[in-house]
């Protein structure tokens, strides 16, 4: 910051009297706009400290690196006069040393409002070639062209205070656990519950702050049904994959590519996924275990397209990243990723490309206390982006969330009109 802004109006002012003295044989007439506002906020190149770990694995080390910060939009709010980003910046982004670029109607005068050694108000002139500090919320003003007003915004610069792929497991115990085999997450009104059966019982755990605790409850299940989506359940039954109404209809055999011996008939997990661009149509995947190997199968739900089959994942030379045969394999769509595991647990295995190729996954590997040897499990992913593991025979549940998942976005959007509002 170069100048000290304390007479902004007196300047301005004089600046103005004598420009509307001035005239020659010549004369221009000049118009002189009362009102301005901020129309767009920008930043340039940042610089972002990376961490990492030294050739020891274990002791952080540190690195600097520089980004063009430019492709993060800032939402203004014209009537809250307010400037921020709601997709933040990287983790490890100086705030303290930020080149932003500030445009403003009706060639408004930029001023920072900056505080003093002594704690008051001082305005300093804005320019795109210094640096400004938004490690916290920062004021500015902008004056109109004869300095007869201001408008004045703040501007808040966010940044996560964590970095996008950081996930760990935290476990939490069930209370007055006696023992729960089969067990099993199901989800209703929102709520998720963990079911399981101890001496010929269904029990029923709900989750608080601290632990699992058994609720009087019952939570209705279909034994035939592995998998729904708004409008279809769908099951394995007597070998064949069918498909009914999700208002309870009659059940009617679905079309396959391939023979109907290969459909998985034990460990299969159902996977449904909106499309993006139609919400009414979904991505299907049924997976799971049949003669000591991993079977998939793939089909598109949608109505408007009745030639729609499922395809049979056939096993060739071009598939070298297949997933393996896991003992009591679980498998659940994670953000745009496929996890599974199972087996004695010693891998989680993610895919990118729904199911096609597999690859080991150090990000999610289970904690040492999860247990190593083969059990019967469930997992699941709730509203919140939060896996849940359990294992039967252990008085624990399980769950993690990986951390941009858990970043929420709250974009707005303000009409141009909003700009000349006081």
């Amino acid at each position: 910051m170069k100048k000290l802004f304390s007479k902004v109006v007196i300047i301005m002012a004089a600046v103005f009297s004598l420009t509307s003295c001035l005239s020659d044989n010549n004369e221009i007439d000049t118009t002189y706009y009362t009102d301005t506002a901020i129309t767009s906020f920008s930043l340039g190149t940042l610089n972002l400290t990376n961490h990492t770990k030294a050739k020891d694995g274990v002791t952080d080390s540190t690195y600097t690196t520089t980004f063009s910060a430019s492709s993060y939009n800032f939402d203004i709010d014209q009537y809250a006069k307010t400037i921020n980003n709601t997709d933040s910046l990287p983790k490890g982004t100086d705030l303290k040393h930020v080149l932003a670029t500030i445009n403003t109607t009706n060639s408004g005068t930029l001023l920072l409002v900056l505080k003093s050694k002594d704690n008051k108000d001082s305005l300093v002139y804005y320019s795109s070639s210094d640096s400004i500090d938004f490690t916290n919320p920062v004021r500015v003003r902008v004056y109109n062209m004869i300095a007869s007003a201001y408008r004045e915004y703040t501007i808040k610069v966010n940044a996560h205070n964590e970095s996008e792929n950081e996930f760990s497991w935290k476990a939490t115990s069930i209370d007055n656990y006696t023992g729960l085999e089969s067990r099993r997450f199901a989800s209703e009104d929102g709520q998720l519950f963990l079911t399981g059966l101890h001496d010929g019982m269904t029990d029923v755990f709900g989750k608080d702050v601290t632990s699992w605790k058994k609720v009087d409850k019952a939570l209705a299940k279909d034994e035939n049904v592995i998998g729904t989506t708004k409008k279809y359940r769908y099951g394995i039954i007597d070998g064949k994959l069918m498909r009914a109404a999700i208002n309870g209809g009659e059940w009617t055999e679905e079309t396959l590519d391939d023979d109907a011996s290969l459909l998985p008939n034990e460990s299969v997990s159902f996977i449904a996924a909106p499309m993006n661009n139609d919400p009414s149509v979904y991505n299907l995947l049924v997976m799971g275990n049949s003669n000591g190997k991993t079977v998939i199968w793939s089909k598109v739900e949608d109505d408007g397209d009745k030639t729609q089959t499922w395809m049979y994942y056939n096993e060739d030379e071009y598939q070298q990243k297949r997933l393996p045969y896991l003992e009591n394999m679980k498998a659940v769509l994670y953000g745009d990723s496929i996890i599974a595991t199972g087996g004695d647990f010693s891998q989680v295995y993610t895919s990118p490309d729904w199911g096609l190729t597999w690859n080991k996954s150090t990000l999610f590997k289970l904690p040492t206390d999860f247990g190593s040897s083969a059990a019967k499990f469930d997992m699941t992913v709730d509203k919140d982006n939060y896996i849940y593991i359990s294992r039967d025979g252990a008085a624990t549940v399980w769950s993690g969330r990986l951390s941009q998942l858990g970043w929420k976005e709250d974009r707005k959007t303000f009409t141009k009109g909003a700009a000349r509002r006081k």
